[in-house]
């Protein structure tokens, strides 16, 4: 089994998951406390494939809402900062002049 840390919280990923390599996210009632970085940075790629491409701060607000959460708390807006960094790190999005778009 491998892990991974996201600020204080370890994640564990079952045995055939490679963290790195995790494509897929979660839309359930989910505490965001429990959603990983690595989950995080795969749906932040989805959001700017409708767009041209947004500022992070908006990108954070519009992955919030994606997981249907009300108001965008310091808890969550540090989660999805992290997505947004790691989907940065993977290569999901670029980031260019301020602005985050997909990376063709």
């Amino acid at each position: 089994m491998e892990s991974t840390l996201s600020v204080d919280k370890s994640f564990i990923w079952n045995p055939q998951q490679v963290p790195s390599q995790y494509l897929s996210y979660r839309l359930n009632d989910i505490n965001v406390k429990d959603i990983s970085a690595e989950e995080l940075s795969v749906a932040v790629k989805e959001i700017p494939k409708h767009q041209i491409s947004l500022t992070k701060e908006d990108l954070a607000k519009e992955t919030t809402r994606m997981f249907s959460y009300g108001r965008t708390r310091e808890t969550v807006a540090a989660a999805m900062n992290r997505g947004i960094e790691m989907a940065i790190q993977h290569g999901f999005v670029k980031e260019e002049r301020g602005r985050i778009a997909v990376n063709d």
